[in-house]
């Protein structure tokens, strides 16, 4: 805008003309700056407002990078635990973490139990009463409430724990053994360099030899008694062993179909036959009812074969993909 006097351009805040002091007939007075009172009732500037707000904004990034590093550090820590070659998770017990020092650790929620030592394996009963540690000497020992108890010396592998008794292999052929916790005796399984095959317990064991002679052994009777041949040149494999020693069963495949077997009164007895199953997957079974029933199955079989107390009945479940044990 112009001056109405003389026509010098003028701002509106211009109260008057700075050239020949006329006033300013279009005069705008400016705003005052806004003013912010905090809660304590003192005056806050815009430039307080904003510099708040960025000292928040510098907190929260502290924060945040504080969190980071906490967990980059849990992570690191936990890798360095799990950093050791002999890790691994089971149902049946818990594993050791067995660490670069070749320490042995137990964890359990938040219950932590450390063996120093030269340790190459450790594992706990399924009932977590007793701890099986193997020491890259050899020497098996096992702890109950802290007190350490000698299994053996040249073990070579420690092969089945359970709440009872543990499997282990010395010598140079693979000897098998089997140590009972409540007697403290090592009795001579007498396998030796055979395919072994546990119960789901641990408890008994087949065991099958290059002439295709199946064996048992059971922690119940503390024996090793032979079952059967599988018969020459056999494709078969074993499905499941029941935890008391009672029986096996075992399935071969032909073609597309898998014969099942079991043992009735001692003698091979061919119960039922599931087909269709997947492209080089195996038949499994699944004992229940104390190791009197079982169920049989194999991945992309529309089958199920169920044994209830002798009763041996095939069911058919088509659209199947797939089993949970």
């Amino acid at each position: 805008m112009f001056c109405s006097k003389c026509g010098t351009q003028i701002s509106a805040h211009d109260q008057v003309c700075p050239k020949c002091g006329a006033q300013n007939d279009n005069y705008n007075p400016p705003k005052e700056r806004a003013m912010l009172f905090s809660k304590k009732g003192t005056p806050t500037s815009d430039t307080d407002r904003s510099s708040r707000k960025r000292l928040k904004i510098t907190v929260s990034v502290a924060i945040t990078i504080l969190v980071t590093i906490a967990i980059v550090i849990c992570i690191s820590i936990f890798m360095r635990i799990g950093a050791g070659d002999n890790v691994s998770y089971s149902p049946e017990g818990l594993y050791a973490y067995i660490v670069d020092s070749k320490s042995a650790y137990f964890v359990s929620g938040q219950n932590l139990c450390a063996f120093e030592g030269d340790i190459f394996f450790g594992q706990t009963t399924p009932d977590y009463s007793r701890y099986v540690l193997l020491y890259n000497n050899c020497r098996l020992v096992t702890y109950e409430n802290t007190a350490e108890v000698e299994i053996a010396s040249d073990v070579l592998q420690v092969r089945a724990v359970s709440s009872d008794g543990c499997f282990y292999m010395k010598g140079g052929h693979q000897h098998l053994w089997y140590y009972d916790f409540a007697s403290g005796e090592n009795i001579d399984v007498g396998f030796e360099d055979m395919t072994l095959y546990f119960s789901n317990g641990k408890t008994s064991l087949v065991a099958i030899d290059e002439n295709l002679d199946m064996f048992m052994f059971s922690s119940a009777d503390k024996k090793t008694r032979p079952l059967c041949n599988l018969g020459k040149d056999d494709n078969g494999e074993i499905c499941c062993v029941a935890d008391n020693g009672s029986n096996v069963i075992w399935g071969r495949k032909s073609g597309n179909e898998f014969s099942i077997y079991t043992l009735i009164n001692g003698v091979p007895e061919r119960i039922g036959r599931l087909t269709n199953p997947r492209k080089y997957s195996s038949a499994y079974a699944q004992y229940f009812d104390n190791d009197q029933s079982f169920a049989v199955y194999s991945p992309g079989s529309g089958q199920v074969l169920l044994s209830n107390r002798g009763e041996f009945t095939e069911v058919s479940l088509p659209g199947v993909l797939g089993y949970e044990r």
